[in-house]
C-alpha cells in the first residue's frame, strides 16, 4: 500500500520561526501531527504550537485550530498522548502540557511543565520541581497521568533511569 498524506511543506516552518520538534498523537479516533516552533531570535525561548489530523479519505493533513475537551501531553523523546478534559476536568481544555528538563544558574537541572492555550497562543507555568543531584538521566522526559492526589499531583516527571 503506498500511502503518502500530502501537506504543503511552506505551511509548517519558514518565517521567523524555527522547527523543533514532532509528535504523533490519537486523539479522540483522530491522527494528530504536532508541532512545535521557536521564534529565532527570541532568548525567551518562545513558541507556537500547530496541529494537524490526517483525513485518511483525502490523503491529506488539515488544520486544528481547537482541541475543544482535550488536553496533549508531550515530553521530549517520547509518545505523546491526549487525555479528557471531561474525564479529568482539573486539565484545561484546548491546551498542550509539554514538560522538558531546562539548566538553572546555578547549573542543577530542573523539570518543567508549562502549558500552551491554543486560543491565546500563550504558554503559562504549569510545574516546576529540581532533579535530584544524585539522579543520573538521558534526556528522558516522561509525563504520566497519575490517579492520587489532586490535580497538580496528576503529573508524574521521570527524568532519570536507576
Amino acid at each position: 500500500m503506498n500511502f503518502q498524506p500530502s501537506m504543503d511543506p511552506n505551511v509548517i516552518g519558514g518565517g521567523s520561526m524555527t522547527r523543533d520538534e514532532q509528535w504523533l498523537v490519537e486523539s479522540m479516533a483522530d491522527l494528530l501531527l504536532v508541532g512545535r516552533e521557536r521564534f529565532e531570535n527570541d532568548s525567551r525561548g518562545a513558541v507556537e504550537f500547530y496541529i494537524y489530523k490526517l483525513n485518511i479519505a483525502a490523503k491529506t493533513w488539515e488544520k486544528v485550530e481547537c482541541l475543544r475537551d482535550c488536553a496533549l501531553f508531550l515530553g521530549r523523546n517520547q509518545p505523546a498522548m491526549s487525555l479528557s478534559t471531561q474525564e479529568l476536568p482539573g486539565l484545561k481544555e484546548n491546551s498542550i502540557y509539554e514538560g522538558k528538563l531546562q539548566k538553572g544558574c546555578d547549573d542543577n537541572f530542573d523539570i518543567h511543565v508549562g502549558v500552551y492555550n491554543l486560543e491565546t497562543k500563550l504558554v503559562e507555568p504549569y510545574y516546576t520541581t529540581p532533579v535530584p543531584e544524585n539522579a543520573s538521566f538521558s534526556s528522558l522526559v516522561l509525563i504520566v497521568p497519575s490517579p492520587f492526589g489532586p490535580i497538580r499531583e496528576k503529573i508524574v516527571l521521570s527524568t532519570w533511569l536507576r
